[in-house]
């Protein structure tokens, strides 16, 4: 396997995000054999704009295998005011695994969320795609991610391969849903630890 690189787009990468787009494009239209595109599409470009950066993953620009759409936001005394997800879009609402809609200021009270300590920026994982599987390009990117001192990191697992794959990087279910079957999982950053609740009981029994 040839040696992967990523580059990360941000709004001020202008020529990098046209080069970028352009190879996609191309990607699309004569795909290699293996690839397999289920999200990306050429309508839908890289737009620069605050706060979102792009995870791009290849050997070069011509050899595309995956990406990430990140969107980001500034750190905040609780998480319902830090939560990224929450922040790149006009009234989200998250459920329960019963179907209740919760407040955003209860966020905290589920798991992995919990362990949000107040510094350091949220990243919310909009978008993952790899368009090879199976060699571990998709572990590669969201590692890459994890190493960027996010304090926490949202994701929405759509199916049961999907949550185990994020359960092993460390990835924590919160039992909330964005959308019908769209778990929301949060990964911590070991940097930032805080104990829970529940690791504080364990401690002193």
């Amino acid at each position: 396997m040839n040696k992967q690189q990523i580059w990360e787009i941000t709004p001020a990468d202008t020529t990098l995000a046209q080069k970028v787009n352009e190879a996609l494009v191309t990607l699309y239209q004569n795909p290699p054999p293996g690839y397999k595109f289920e999200l990306y599409s050429p309508e839908m470009l890289f737009t620069l704009e605050k706060n979102r950066t792009y995870f791009v993953i290849g050997t070069d620009l011509d050899h595309i295998v995956g990406y990430a759409s990140c969107f980001t936001h500034r750190a905040a005394k609780n998480i319902e005011k830090a939560s990224a997800l929450l922040a790149s879009e006009e009234d989200t609402e998250l459920m329960d695994c019963n179907g209740k809609t919760i407040l955003p200021r209860l966020l905290n009270t589920y798991d992995g969320y919990d362990q949000y300590t107040g510094k350091g920026e949220v990243a919310y994982i909009a978008q993952l795609e790899v368009f090879k599987r199976r060699q571990k390009y998709g572990t590669q990117l969201l590692q890459h991610i994890q190493s960027k001192p996010y304090s926490l990191i949202e994701i929405e697992a759509s199916h049961k391969s999907h949550l185990l794959f994020l359960n092993k990087l460390g990835f924590i279910a919160t039992g909330l849903e964005k959308e019908e079957d769209e778990l929301i999982m949060v990964w911590p950053n070991p940097m930032y630890a805080k104990k829970t609740i529940t690791q504080q009981k364990q401690q002193q029994k």
